[in-house]
């Protein structure tokens, strides 16, 4: 990572990832999530992304006007969605490759789905929410369990953050699912 990342996932981990977290997640924000990032350059991308847009003065709720310009004068904003697209890019090439494996996946659906929220793009971040817990289900059927990662905290993860939004009964109803089992990859 160069200087510049080293700041902005020090943002991430150090401010972001705790609120996050909560005593319960942090296992998640705070170690997997770094963990998978020195592996998964999508997910260091994703991370760098978060922190950066972190930093940014672009407000994080859609309609409301910027507190220094426009967001393309925002170099903390710019950083930020290049970083978001080389994740992005990332993961369409692992997932063409098929050589990502369901946690980096599901990761990634949770940073992308973070990353949106973030920007008040909520119909996105759902979207990135509902795709994880699909991928999830469909994995669930077709594996048997093995001892790799305990996915629970990653599916409480999901289902807490989308559980914020009651205007999402059909989707928090498929979420209730995954949160019912406790599932090994």
């Amino acid at each position: 990572m160069t200087e510049v990342e080293n700041r902005y996932f020090a943002v991430f981990y150090n401010d972001l990832a705790k609120g996050f977290g909560g005593a319960y997640y942090s296992s998640i924000w705070q170690r997997l999530i770094p963990q998978m990032g020195e592996v998964e350059p999508f997910i260091r991308h994703a991370t760098v992304a978060l922190g950066a847009l972190t930093k940014s003065s672009v407000p994080m709720i859609q309609n409301q006007k910027p507190l220094r310009g426009s967001p393309l004068q925002d170099p903390h904003h710019m950083f930020a969605m290049k970083a978001y697209c080389k994740a992005l890019k990332g993961i369409r090439e692992s997932m063409s490759q098929n050589r990502g494996d369901i946690r980096s996946a599901l990761l990634a659906s949770l940073l992308a789905f973070c990353f949106e929220s973030m920007q008040g793009h909520e119909t996105a971040a759902f979207s990135h929410a509902v795709g994880g817990v699909t991928l999830f289900q469909n994995w669930q059927k077709e594996h048997s369990n093995s001892n790799v990662m305990e996915v629970d905290d990653l599916a409480f993860t999901f289902a807490g953050l989308v559980c914020k939004s009651p205007s999402n009964s059909r989707r928090l109803k498929a979420l209730t699912i995954v949160r019912s089992h406790t599932y090994y990859i």
